[in-house]
């Protein structure tokens, strides 16, 4: 399931709803406190404020403490920009249809990598369902300016830094052993195609002079054999990469996926979804292949998005 890939600088605290609990306001013979009405506030984002190695692929979103108007959501309200007053990057913003969460992705180009990036959010802009103004800078208020910063992972590659490791498929073989899985390519993310490694007939493979710390990676099985009827998947990990030396990344397990696991998910109906017979037929073990079966994966209308900020349609266990 894809769902492709703006961090507030404060965490508003929501102020106590009674001042003073109403036994004691009865006691100072006032009457019981009125409960305020809670701000428009964003509770939590992604990446957070001040994150670094942040990957040059993934998207910004902001939790909302209440359903957002999606008519104010616009470019001019989240601004993301180079650190220090650079260029607006072109982002294409997008609101979950339960109105808790913006979500701000970047169709043109991925974010620039090594770079502090800073997003400007005003909040005299965006308004809730009800009417009321963000409170961008956390003092309690609708309204003002918030601001976050990120740092995105390096991408210049370190001369000897090396990631070694062998790619297995995830069901043994007919006679219990394991199965590697040759043609299997592994790409650096934001490096795709440049001195990708590729698995050989035993599984094994050497990503060469890779960014050192960490990093990002894609392992796309699609080229490798698979069973009739199933293919092998584009995975994603984190690496760390030690500089100037080879590291073992392991073994790496990749899932035979039945070719009609992908099921199309409802824009306007929550879509319920369970493993596929042939999927199922693929476990061994009888009592796990039962307990599989009664699995249900529930997706919300309208909520899976691509990484350049499409709407996708597919998703399968």
């Amino acid at each position: 399931m894809t769902v492709q890939r703006c961090t507030l600088i404060t965490f508003a605290a929501l102020a106590a709803l009674w001042p003073l609990s109403g036994c004691d306001r009865s006691r100072n013979g006032a009457p019981p406190a009125v409960p305020r009405a809670p701000g428009f506030t964003i509770e939590a984002t992604s990446p957070l404020l001040g994150e670094t190695g942040v990957a040059i692929s993934r998207e910004i979103r902001f939790r909302l403490s209440a359903p957002v108007d999606p008519t104010t959501v616009d470019a001019e309200a989240f601004q993301v920009r180079y650190a220090g007053g650079g260029p607006v990057i072109p982002s294409r913003l997008q609101v979950r249809r339960d109105g808790m969460e913006i979500m701000c992705f970047f169709p043109e180009q991925r974010l620039p990598p090594g770079m502090r990036i800073e997003v400007e959010i005003a909040g005299d802009r965006v308004r809730s369902l009800d009417g009321r103004a963000l409170d961008a800078d956390g003092n309690g208020a609708g309204g003002g300016t918030g601001s976050l910063w990120f740092e995105t992972l390096s991408l210049v590659r370190a001369p000897g830094t090396d990631l070694c490791g062998r790619v297995l498929a995830s069901e043994r073989g007919p006679d219990g052993v394991d199965v590697p899985l040759a043609g299997v390519t592994i790409s650096v993310d934001g490096l795709e195609g440049e001195r990708d490694a590729v698995t050989d007939a035993f599984g094994n493979f050497c990503l060469q002079d890779t960014p050192s710390g960490r990093i990002f990676v894609h392992i796309n099985g699609i080229a490798a054999a698979a069973p009739p009827g199933f293919y092998y998947p584009n995975v994603g990990k984190t690496w760390e990469a030690r500089t100037g030396q080879p590291t073992s990344v392991g073994t790496i397990y990749l899932p035979a996926v039945a070719l009609n696991a992908l099921v199309a998910t409802s824009a306007t109906e929550t879509t319920e979804i369970a493993m596929v017979a042939e999927q199922l037929q693929r476990v061994p073990d009888p009592e796990l292949r039962e307990a599989l079966a009664s699995v249900r994966l529930t997706v919300p209308p309208d909520n899976l998005f691509f990484d350049d900020g499409r709407r996708g349609n597919l998703v399968g266990l």
